[in-house]
C-alpha cells in the first residue's frame, strides 16, 4: 500500500504561536460583538417601538445590518435593520434606518425617547452621511429626513470614493469562530498590525479593531 509523504515543512508550516498580547486582542474583540449584538438589539427594539407609537405600524426585528457611533454635538448611534410587520406571515423585510442618542436607561438600555429618527428607506431615498462615511462606515441614511451626520454637506465624489478603502484586514467572523490553527493568517495579520511594544504600556483598547 503507498504511504502519501510528510508534506514538507516550508509548504505547511506551523501554525504561529499565539501570544498573551494577541489572545487578549481576539478576546476583547469577542466581547466587543457581543456587546455591539446587544446594542444593536436594544436600539431596534426601542426604534421599532417609537415608530409604532408615531405610525401605528408595528414591525418585529427581522436582522441588523450594520451599527455605527459617531461624536457630534454629542455621541449618536446611526443602525440599518430589516424588520418584519408582526402578524402577517409571509410579508418581505422592510429596510429601516434609525438614529439614537446615548442610552439613558437603567443599565444603558435604550428607551423611547433616546430615538432620534426611526423610519423606513427603498433604495430610491437612501442617502449619505458625513459622519459615517468619513469613517467608511457603510450605512444607508433616508435623504429625505434630516439627521445628525451632516447630510447636507456630504458628497459622494470626495468621500469613500475608492474600493480600496473600504477593504477590511479583519473579518469579523475570524473572531467569532477563531481557531488558532486554522485562522493562523489573522494571527499574523494582529502581530504585524498592532505590535505590543517592548515596554508593554498599550492597552488592548488602544488597538481596538472596528467592527465591520
Amino acid at each position: 500500500m503507498l504511504v502519501p509523504s510528510p508534506i514538507p515543512e516550508d509548504l505547511c508550516p506551523p501554525p504561529p504561536l499565539l501570544t498573551t498580547w494577541v489572545s487578549a486582542i481576539i478576546k476583547s474583540r469577542i466581547e466587543g460583538c457581543r456587546d455591539s449584538q446587544e446594542t444593536s438589539r436594544q436600539l431596534t427594539e426601542a426604534a421599532l417601538r417609537k415608530y409604532a407609537l408615531q405610525t401605528g405600524q408595528h414591525y418585529q426585528l427581522h436582522m441588523c445590518c450594520g451599527l455605527h457611533v459617531f461624536f457630534g454635538s454629542e455621541a449618536f448611534w446611526h443602525i440599518n435593520f430589516l424588520a418584519r410587520p408582526k402578524d402577517a406571515a409571509g410579508e418581505l423585510p422592510i429596510y429601516f434606518f434609525a438614529e439614537a442618542t446615548v442610552p439613558m436607561g437603567d443599565d444603558d438600555e435604550f428607551l423611547d425617547e433616546d430615538i432620534v429618527l426611526c423610519c423606513p428607506i427603498k433604495p430610491s431615498t437612501i442617502g449619505g452621511c458625513e459622519a459615517c462615511s468619513a469613517q467608511y462606515i457603510k450605512i444607508n441614511h433616508p435623504v429625505d429626513k434630516e439627521h445628525n451626520g451632516g447630510l447636507e454637506v456630504y458628497d459622494d465624489d470626495e468621500i469613500g470614493n475608492g474600493d480600496d478603502q473600504w477593504d477590511y484586514s479583519f473579518p469579523l467572523v475570524d473572531f467569532v469562530m477563531f481557531d488558532a490553527e486554522r485562522d493562523s493568517a489573522t494571527v499574523r495579520a494582529i502581530e504585524e498590525n498592532f505590535p505590543q511594544s517592548s515596554d508593554g504600556d498599550e492597552s488592548v483598547e488602544d488597538f481596538w479593531i472596528h467592527e465591520v
